[in-house]
């Protein structure tokens, strides 16, 4: 067998080998697609069951969901050491003053220029 021969073959192998890949993805697909939408069913009976039950009823079980979502939300976020909530706390509390006093200077320098005007 020659080069040229050797290498043909070995472009038709690779494009088998995609060709087959393709297929195993598109299955895996197909797959994925069956298993959302037997979830999406399950869903929807869920959501049925739940619409026939009374409204004080299903209005405790979502505010009992709510809460337990919000409490495991609360669990993810990174609170601040006590050094950096301190220390954000002068921060906020400096700037305020200082963008508090510059606001006061401003408005009485304004409303006496406003008074030489108007008289």
């Amino acid at each position: 067998m020659n080069p040229k021969d050797q290498k043909k073959k070995s472009k038709q192998n690779k494009s088998e080998v995609m060709i087959e890949s393709s297929d195993a993805g598109v299955a895996k697909d197909r797959i994925e697609s069956k298993s959302a939408d037997k979830k999406s069913v399950i869903k929807k009976a869920e959501t049925k069951k739940t619409t026939n039950v009374m409204p004080l009823k299903r209005f405790i079980q979502q505010t009992g969901s709510f809460l337990r979502e919000a409490k495991s939300e609360l669990q993810k976020v990174k609170w601040p050491t006590k050094k950096e909530l301190i220390s954000s706390t002068i921060v906020v509390v400096v700037l305020s003053l200082l963008i508090g006093c510059y606001l006061g200077v401003l408005d009485f320098a304004l409303v006496k220029i406003v008074t030489l005007v108007v008289g």
